[in-house]
């Protein structure tokens, strides 16, 4: 069969089948793609082929790098080994349903198994962008059913007995606006002191603090409603003007050492800044 001319040579597909009818059947699916505007490719591009392609075509460039850290964690720890094989034009909602049944029977949490599905389904989008597929096969499929998992809080006692127990830690202030206003990990470490205002006892949250690649660095919020002010309680705001003080008379001491290590002839260094 010729699909068309490319640098001046036809270019030919061949189709292979048992019986007549199947390659019939290949023919007809064949030209019907080629009405529609799909691309007929010669080579058979598997699933685990598509997906590196797309992981640094199009899903790097957007993504913010912890993001695109975890689609990578996805695509090689639990699609590609189950999935890679499977040519991309082949792959069906059964595949893709068998493959979501067997990572919950694995044991794996319910918010896992639907980012391998949303991580599948957004490359498969792609794919359908690119003309690669006819459809997007993970679009009909459904999470198999799991119990909900059950969150353990603090009560009003045991959150009153840790900050009793930090209070005199160098992380005490942390935990303390922390379990005030609700803040995650990295939201608190990413707080500077130009996002609270004293006065007006009020906190905003802009960015937050999370590893990658073995380094920190500093990311904004997922979402519009993560970038927030919120209100400082009056127990919270106490804390951080003794934690601001404590910070001043850290850096007032280090000026002084390094003055004194000059004097000398020593050598200083630059003071860095000092979080929580």
């Amino acid at each position: 069969m010729t699909l068309d001319y490319q640098g001046g040579r036809r270019r030919r597909k061949q189709v292979y089948g048992r019986t007549r009818k199947e390659v019939r059947d290949q023919i007809t699916k064949l030209l019907t793609d080629q009405q529609f505007g799909l691309p007929i490719s010669t080579e058979r591009q598997t699933v685990g082929q598509f997906l590196e392609h797309w992981l640094e075509s199009s899903a790097r460039p957007r993504l913010r790098p912890r993001t695109f850290a975890g689609y990578k964690t996805i695509v090689s720890q639990h699609l590609i080994p189950v999935l890679g094989k499977t040519q991309l034009r082949k792959l069906t909602p059964q595949h893709v349903q068998q493959m979501l049944i067997a990572k919950t029977n694995e044991g794996l949490a319910p918010r896992t198994v639907g980012g391998i599905r949303a991580v599948l389904r957004t490359a498969l989008t792609q794919a359908l962008k690119w003309r690669l597929v006819a459809w997007n096969v993970a679009v009909p499929v459904d999470l198999p059913r799991a119990s909900r998992p059950q969150f353990r809080v603090l009560e009003p006692r045991q959150a009153q007995e840790l900050l009793r127990v930090a209070a005199d830690h160098r992380l005490g202030p942390l935990f303390s606006v922390a379990l005030a206003v609700g803040l995650r990990l990295g939201e608190s470490l990413g707080l500077a002191w130009g996002d609270v205002d004293l006065s007006a006892r009020t906190l905003r949250v802009r960015r937050a603090l999370q590893r990658f690649d073995g380094k920190l660095r500093f990311v904004e919020p997922k979402s519009e409603s993560s970038n927030r002010r919120v209100a400082l309680p009056e127990s919270a705001v106490d804390v951080l003007r003794r934690h601001r003080v404590r910070q001043k008379t850290e850096r007032l001491l280090a000026v002084r050492l390094a003055v004194n290590l000059t004097a000398k002839g020593g050598t200083s260094t630059r003071n860095p800044r000092i979080h929580w």
